[in-house]
Order: C-alpha cells, then structure tokens, then sequence
C-alpha cells in the first residue's frame, strides 16, 4: 500500500504511521534465525540454533554431544 502510486499521500502515511507502532521483533523474520541465549541474528547454526560464539563455549566445556574441539 504504501508503495503504490494510486494511493493518496494520507493513506500512505497512516499506513507507515501503523507499522511504526508494531514492536521491532514482531516480524517472524527477524525471530526465526536468532541465538537462543544470546539473540544475536548473525552467525547462527540452524542444527543447534545457537550463535558460533556459543556454539564454541558449549562444544569447549562439553555440553554439546556429538561434537569436540579439533585439535592438531
């Protein structure tokens, strides 16, 4: 709607005025792809649903199974 140039400049700006006032996690977007303990959006592993940082910490102190650190 607000990208439509048949719609009057009124409408336009209530419609932006009414996804101002949604709360910013509102899009399923923005939720589907966050770490679980940390709500970081980059970085995540989709297996674990954790950020890489996490990831690590976890797989360092052994509470993840199935994986461990490689060392060489």
């Amino acid at each position: 709607m607000i990208k439509d140039p048949s719609v009057f400049m009124v409408d336009k700006e209530l419609a932006q005025f009414k996804l101002d006032k949604l709360p910013k996690d509102s899009s399923r977007i923005r939720i589907n792809r966050r770490c679980e303990i940390t709500g970081k959006s980059r970085g995540v592993y989709r297996i674990v649903g954790m950020c890489r940082n996490m990831f690590r910490h976890y797989v360092m102190k052994g509470d993840v199974p199935g994986f461990k650190k490689a060392s060489w």
